[in-house]
């Protein structure tokens, strides 16, 4: 893997990482993503050190990250509808099913620069001392997570 992919994979893994993280808990289940997003970029600023240009960066990923789950959003409840009309069939559609996974596949990947260019926008802003801090993080996430067979 190329130094620069993974670079990428890893800043985009810390940040779902951390937006998966504060949905644990219970006294935060119930604030709306936006409020989530503020608290994730909050505590990214705050352990960082950031300064105000990678704020701009880190409030521009942000942004991306909340139109897309938007987008997401307004297209779950046709998928759910769709998906239910198929599983109430005696026998399963696999042609509609490979299409609504093929649509879905699709959006993915329309986004996915958009994805990629706010991460590295705000990934290359940071001072390298920055990134080791992501890096180890991300080390001792990686190791204290590792899970095999079924738990």
């Amino acid at each position: 893997m190329k130094p620069r992919l993974k670079i990428f994979s890893i800043i985009s893994l810390f940040i779902v990482s951390a937006i998966a993280f504060t949905g644990c808990g219970h006294w935060y289940k119930h604030k709306s993503p936006e409020k989530k997003a503020e608290w994730i970029v909050s505590e990214i600023q705050e352990e960082l050190e950031l300064n105000d240009a990678q704020t701009v960066k880190l409030d521009e990923l942000k942004d991306v990250m909340l139109s897309i789950r938007k987008e997401l959003k307004e297209s779950h409840k046709q998928h759910h509808d769709e998906l239910t009309l198929l599983i109430d069939q005696t026998t399963l559609d696999q042609e509609k099913l490979q299409t609504m996974v093929n649509s879905k596949l699709e959006f993915v990947g329309s986004k996915s620069p958009q994805v990629i260019g706010a991460i590295a926008g705000f990934y290359d802003s940071l001072t390298p001392e920055q990134q080791q801090e992501i890096r180890e993080k991300w080390q001792k996430k990686s190791k204290k997570h590792r899970h095999y067979g079924w738990h």
